[in-house]
């Protein structure tokens, strides 16, 4: 024990008729009785003597006074009603703070746990709510090379078109597979207007668009004439639309 109950007033009644000597002698028997939590050991009294000081003829023959008057001679120990009641005391008490302290430690790690049970159920809830992700949705996530495979026109080259949903991306103007959509129908609508989508497109990455949009002068839009020449090899000539039997409106 590391401390024991000490009351004052009962000491004081039952040592008031002993020698100053032999009142301390018993307040060391007593703190030695309940050090050790067991009664003392009365085979060698001189042994017994040393652990509590008794040196002297005085303090020896106060020592015995005091084993017989307060102490129990059980043969080979001397015991103590009163520490062993005490004794009982503290065990009880120590052990009932420990149960005690085993169940509030168990109800803490029981609320831990729910509460770590309950957020993972909501993570659980949050993520069942999530719409699933589409094909297309996978394919521009997951497949930078055809953002859009399934849409793509045999005339428009998939990679240059991914080029530049990843320009997009780069300037933080992420397409959505609509948007992506949307731009091939226009590409496919300037196509018809006799404009080269792979032009389109290139200049759009380079001037860093978020659409396409073709020149003032489509792609496409050199006349050839039945002899072979254009226009523009025309006038670098200087042949005349005469010579060549080239109508006006060509030019």
């Amino acid at each position: 024990m590391h401390y024991y109950s000490h009351n004052i007033g009962d000491f004081n009644n039952s040592t008031r008729h002993l020698t100053r000597v032999e009142r301390s002698l018993y307040r060391d028997l007593i703190e030695l009785y309940y050090d050790s939590e067991q009664p003392l050991q009365s085979v060698d009294r001189a042994k017994l003597a040393r652990k509590v000081l008794a040196q002297t003829d005085e303090e020896y023959t106060a020592l015995n006074y005091v084993l017989e008057e307060f102490f129990f001679d059980d043969g080979d120990k001397y015991s103590h009603p009163r520490c062993d009641e005490e004794i009982a005391k503290y065990h009880a008490n120590t052990s009932a703070k420990a149960k005690a302290g085993i169940a509030s430690a168990k109800a803490r790690q029981a609320k831990k746990q729910q509460k770590s049970t309950g957020v993972e159920q909501t993570l659980n809830i949050s993520a069942t709510k999530q719409e699933p992700i589409t094909n297309k949705q996978e394919t521009i996530t997951k497949q930078k090379s055809q953002p859009v495979a399934a849409q793509i026109p045999e005339w428009l080259d998939p990679q240059l078109l991914n080029d530049f949903v990843d320009s997009r991306k780069a300037n933080k103007k992420p397409m959505t597979p609509k948007a992506i959509s949307l731009l091939i129908n226009k590409i496919s609508k300037e196509r018809d207007n006799g404009h080269c989508p792979k032009q389109m497109l290139e200049d759009a990455i380079i001037g860093g668009w978020q659409s396409v949009h073709p020149k003032n002068k489509p792609a496409n839009d050199i006349v050839v004439n039945h002899n072979g020449f254009n226009a523009k090899q025309l006038k670098n000539q200087s042949v005349t639309a005469a010579v060549l039997d080239i109508d006006n409106t060509d030019w």
